[in-house]
């Protein structure tokens, strides 16, 4: 036992997470420790666990499973490793101080909610900064810019900004995901011609969008688009949009036309 101790410390001197133990830990000081070849981390690995106040990632680590860093209200700093591939859902909900990450190039795939009720006080970029992953929300902010170097508006990026009236999609966008501006309350929009794809339910619950100018091709705009976002009237200036084309993009079908005729509510 007490050689094993002694080998502990020596690995917590040299500031090294990686150890030869059976599970992720947090240590006496508040790190997050994990075997040595670790490749997932865990659903629910620290799941609510007030210990945890910082962690680094080792070069092995390919997936951060669903709520492993969730509601580890007393983590401050998290370094992700390049090499990372995939963040689960809820991963950063209720990390109260854990306010700002950089995600590493080499991630592909980033569930919307992983970002639920987080607590980031700046927008969460890949290293390169050319994908927003996560902008925060501000409870009297209105607008917002995307930055001019942003090609990808990532899924979860505007989750559920109720808030937030107005984004401006500079040129330099091409892909804006999934389920990026879920449950927002955005009222208008430009997508600009440098768009080349919006995924299905992009702006899926955007109950308040009115108008949206559509500058790119139209056929960049997948089935179901705006979807479920009642009260939307597509603009496209120099492009024909047909009736149909407009509902399929909206994710209607003719099973949802209303065929029912109010009478009048007094003889005419």
């Amino acid at each position: 036992m007490k050689a094993w101790i002694n080998k502990m410390r020596e690995y917590f001197t040299r500031g090294d997470t990686v150890q030869d133990i059976p599970e992720s830990i947090v240590d006496q000081w508040g790190r997050g420790c994990f075997p040595r070849g670790i490749t997932d981390i865990l659903n629910h690995t620290f799941d609510g666990n007030s210990n945890l106040r910082t962690a680094v990632l080792p070069q092995t680590v390919k997936r951060l499973g669903d709520r492993c860093f969730a509601d580890c209200g007393n983590l401050s700093k998290l370094k992700l490793n390049e090499g990372l591939e995939e963040v689960c859902h809820n991963v950063f909900t209720g990390c109260e101080s854990l306010k700002s990450i950089v995600f590493p190039d080499s991630v592909a795939k980033v569930e919307a909610f992983a970002f639920y009720n987080s607590s980031f006080e700046s927008p969460v970029f890949n290293a390169s900064g050319d994908i927003l992953y996560r902008c925060p929300e501000v409870a009297d902010r209105k607008k917002y810019t995307i930055p001019r170097k942003v090609r990808h508006i990532q899924a979860g990026a505007f989750l559920y900004h109720k808030n937030l009236e107005e984004v401006i999609i500079l040129e330099s966008v091409e892909y804006i995901h999934c389920r990026s501006f879920l449950g927002t309350g955005i009222r208008r929009l430009t997508i600009p011609a440098s768009v080349k794809c919006v995924e299905a339910k992009s702006f899926w619950g955007c109950e308040e969008l009115e108008e949206v100018v559509v500058l790119c091709d139209i056929s960049a705009l997948a089935p179901a688009a705006f979807f479920d976002c009642p009260k939307v009237k597509l603009v496209t200036p120099g492009q024909h949009l047909t009736f149909e084309e407009s509902r399929h993009i909206r994710g209607l079908s003719i099973l949802s036309l209303d065929y029912h005729l109010n009478p009048p509510k007094q003889d005419l």
